[in-house]
C-alpha cells in the first residue's frame, strides 16, 4: 500500500517526539504537586522498608561484600534504561530475584532504594538532574516490598510446618535456605498448572489436583 511509508515515518516522528519530551521531563524540577506526591509516597516507603527491616527477621547470614556487589549491581543495571515512548524499562529485575532468594529479605527494599539512588548519584554530582528528583528513586522502590513481603510472610511460623500453602497438602520438610526458592517455584507453576505448583513447593505429593 502506497500510504504505509508515509505513516509509518510519521509514527517513527511520532516516537521521537515522545521520547525527547521525557528526556526534557527528567531534567525538569518537580511540579509543586509532583513533589509533594513524590515526598508522600517516598517517606511512607521508608516507613513501610524500616519497619520491615527492624520487625522482621531471617536465618540467612551474607558478608558485607555480598550486600556491596548486589547493591553496586543493581545501581548498574538501573543506569541502563530502554526507552519506550514517554517511559521506560531498566533491566533491574535481573538483579533483584537473586536479591530476593540470597539476602535477608527484610533488608532488601532498603537495599533496592540505595542502589536506585546510587545509580543516579552521577547525574546529581553533575547538575544535569535536579536533586529533589530523586524522591522519585525512593517512590521507584514500592516495586520491592510486595516481594519481601510475600516471602516473610511465607516463612512465619504461623503455617503449618510441612504442609502445602496453597491446599494444606502434607508434605516433606524444608529447610529455610530453600523455602525461598521453592516459593518461586511455586508461583510460577501456579500460572498453568496447580498441581505442579504445590509439588514444586513440597518437593512431594501428587503431580495433578483431584
Amino acid at each position: 500500500m502506497p500510504e504505509s511509508g508515509p505513516l509509518t515515518h510519521g509514527m517513527d516522528v511520532d516516537a521521537d517526539a515522545l521520547i525527547e519530551r521525557s528526556r526534557q521531563l527528567a531534567v525538569t524540577p518537580l511540579g509543586d504537586r509532583d513533589r509533594l506526591a513524590s515526598l508522600l509516597l517516598g517517606s511512607s516507603f521508608l516507613v513501610v522498608s524500616i519497619a520491615l527491616a527492624v520487625l522482621a527477621h531471617s536465618s540467612r547470614q551474607v558478608g558485607f561484600l555480598t550486600l556491596v556487589v548486589f547493591v553496586a549491581s543493581y545501581a548498574l543495571a538501573s543506569r541502563i534504561d530502554f526507552e519506550i515512548g514517554t517511559g521506560s524499562a531498566v533491566p533491574t529485575q535481573l538483579v533483584l530475584v537473586p536479591m530476593l532468594a540470597l539476602l535477608p529479605v527484610q533488608y532488601v527494599p532498603l537495599c533496592v532504594a540505595a542502589a536506585l539512588l546510587l545509580g543516579g548519584l552521577p547525574e546529581y554530582a553533575r547538575g544535569r538532574v535536579p536533586v529533589d528528583r530523586s524522591l522519585l528513586r525512593l517512590v521507584n522502590s514500592w516495586h520491592a516490598v510486595g516481594p519481601a513481603l510475600v516471602l516473610i510472610a511465607a516463612a512465619s511460623p504461623r503455617r503449618r510446618r510441612g504442609t502445602c500453602p496453597s491446599t494444606g497438602w502434607p508434605c516433606s520438610p524444608s529447610s529455610p535456605s530453600t523455602s525461598g526458592a521453592r516459593l518461586y517455584a511455586t508461583v510460577s507453576a501456579s500460572v498453568s498448572h496447580p498441581g505442579a505448583s504445590c509439588a514444586s513447593w513440597c518437593g512431594s505429593g501428587p503431580s495433578t489436583l483431584p
